[in-house]
């Protein structure tokens, strides 16, 4: 991807979350890529394009962030959840090294993220767009927001399994 086409994408996910609209084509693929790949098959230009997303969008709710993972990737942007049991989900994949990062963004006003989920609820609403509504559905549940890890403003929890 060259520089203005991360540009472009990164300017449409970020109009599109304020005003309502539908994602073009070049906006919609990168979602696509970025939801139907594993963390370990997301290419660096995609981070590049959060990363620009985060510089420009200001988020107008203050939820708390969850995020499962056996690695802590402080200062790298990543996918989170609003929702516990979500990362509850996720944290059982992650074996005895799991751990759980909770960040209250109320808490962290300067805490960037984007509502991935809510970009999807608005385009359920829109007659002509690109994405799969039973997709839509489904995906809302996972309740994605796009953030950078920074464990100084989280609560690092593990996981424990009890018998």
């Amino acid at each position: 991807m060259t520089k203005r086409e991360k540009t472009k994408i990164a300017n449409c996910l970020v109009r599109a979350i304020k005003t309502k609209k539908a994602v073009n084509k070049e906006t919609y693929s990168f979602l696509a890529n970025w939801i139907y790949s594993g963390e370990d098959e997301r290419q660096e230009e995609w981070l590049e394009v959060w990363e620009m997303v985060l510089e420009r969008y200001t988020p107008e709710e203050t939820p708390i962030l969850f995020r499962a993972t056996d690695y802590i990737n402080d200062g790298k942007i990543e996918s989170y959840t609003g929702r516990m049991y979500a990362a509850e989900r996720f944290l059982k994949s992650c074996g005895e090294e799991g751990k759980i990062l909770i960040c209250d963004t109320e808490n962290y006003y300067g805490v960037r993220f984007y509502p991935l989920t809510q970009l999807l609820r608005n385009e359920l609403e829109i007659e002509d767009s690109l994405f799969n509504k039973g997709f839509m559905v489904q995906y809302i549940g996972e309740d994605e927001y796009i953030m950078r890890t920074d464990v100084e403003c989280m609560s690092v929890y593990r996981y424990v399994e009890i018998a």
